[in-house]
């Protein structure tokens, strides 16, 4: 059975509920659409941790080489990969512990879906995490609680 996104009402409880998000395939590099989404996110109040062996730090925040690396819990892992790249981070996003897998627009792959969900997780799939958040009117969060 094919995946279909969560309803609306699930996915602004996500949103309103999350605090942490790890951002895999965070990029420094202006130009890069993670680069502008982190951006948003950060404005909005969310923690947001990149996530990129490339990178040592994403906006003034530092950057782990895999979700497996970071010590702290996550709320929602949002990836800027390739669509088959994502099934192995899905397993990861599981044995974490995370609540949900979001891949970014233009990104969908069954196979992670169905990992994901199997481990328990709310799975996200061809949707931008910042448009989302736009559009639902999520509210800002206030930042000090993750200073």
């Amino acid at each position: 059975m094919a995946h279909r996104n969560p309803a609306t009402e699930e996915i602004r409880t996500l949103l309103t509920d999350a605090k942490t998000i790890a951002m895999i395939g965070a990029s420094s590099n202006p130009d890069k659409a993670s680069h502008g989404i982190m951006g948003k996110l950060l404005h909005d109040g969310y923690h947001v941790i990149p996530v990129n062996p490339r990178e040592k730090e994403v906006l003034g925040q530092k950057a782990y080489a895999s979700l497996l690396d970071i010590p702290e819990r996550i709320d929602i892992v949002d990836v800027f990969r390739r669509s088959e790249d994502t099934p192995p981070i899905a397993d990861e996003a599981v044995k974490i512990g995370a609540k949900a897998l979001w891949l970014q627009t233009g990104i969908a792959n069954e196979d992670a879906a169905a990992r994901a969900k199997a481990g328990g997780l709310l799975v996200v799939m061809d949707a931008c995490i910042g448009a989302t958040h736009a559009l639902l009117r999520i509210p800002m969060k206030a930042v000090a609680e993750h200073e």
